[in-house]
């Protein structure tokens, strides 16, 4: 109980350290853009790729796939109670749309991966993302779909840097291609930085 009260300590502390910054206008928060645009397309990307190529055997799949079924089941379950409670709350389809999603994807990604992280170390991490692989798919295909009125886009799909991580960590980790020295320093320093940098960004934002 001692470990997982420290690990929260640490997570929030790094919260109040983005807080006092947007507060003070040390950092300006329309900034925050930029933090968010690393941790999409640098730091996730690469704890992504660590954690898949560094533990994602073929004995861990045959141990583990149930988790994206289970993910998968969940996620409908979701769908489906979210859209008869979201009727009631407004009659503008559009705005349904948003109460729906906001009720069914949680903040699983940049504060999840850190609490998941933080608490179960890099094997649950990966249990956590392969879980929460249901949820990618939704984002960026139904989700995408009507919160944009633009229709289901493949490129959006293909395109996406966390799906795209996921797929080059799950191919590294299947066939245990050796990763050059360099290349894991650099992916163990930018997946270090995931956990501060999404707490100090939660910060900003709540400021």
């Amino acid at each position: 109980m001692g470990i997982v009260f420290e690990q929260v300590l640490i997570l929030f502390i790094f919260v109040a350290i983005g807080f006092i910054l947007g507060r003070t206008k040390l950092v300006d928060t329309r900034h925050s853009q930029m933090l968010s645009k690393l941790l999409v397309y640098v730091f996730l990307p690469c704890n992504n790729i660590k954690a898949f190529s560094s533990n994602c055997t073929p004995q861990y799949l045959k141990e583990n796939y149930i988790l994206v079924l289970i993910g998968f089941a969940v996620l409908f379950v979701l769908m489906l109670v979210m859209h008869f409670l979201a009727k009631p709350l407004t009659k503008k389809k559009y705005d349904r749309y948003v109460y729906e999603y906001s009720m069914i994807v949680p903040n699983y990604g940049f504060m999840g991966y850190a609490l998941a992280e933080s608490f179960f170390g890099e094997i649950g991490l990966l249990n956590f993302i392969m879980f929460s692989l249901a949820y990618a798919f939704y984002i960026y295909t139904i989700a995408f779909a009507k919160l944009t009125k633009s229709g289901f886009t493949p490129k959006k799909l293909a395109t996406n840097p966390a799906l795209i991580s996921i797929a080059i960590g799950l191919i590294l980790g299947l066939t245990q291609l050796p990763i050059p020295s360099v290349a894991q320093s650099v992916l163990s320093k930018s997946s270090s930085c995931m956990a501060p940098v999404s707490m100090i960004l939660a910060g900003l934002v709540i400021s």
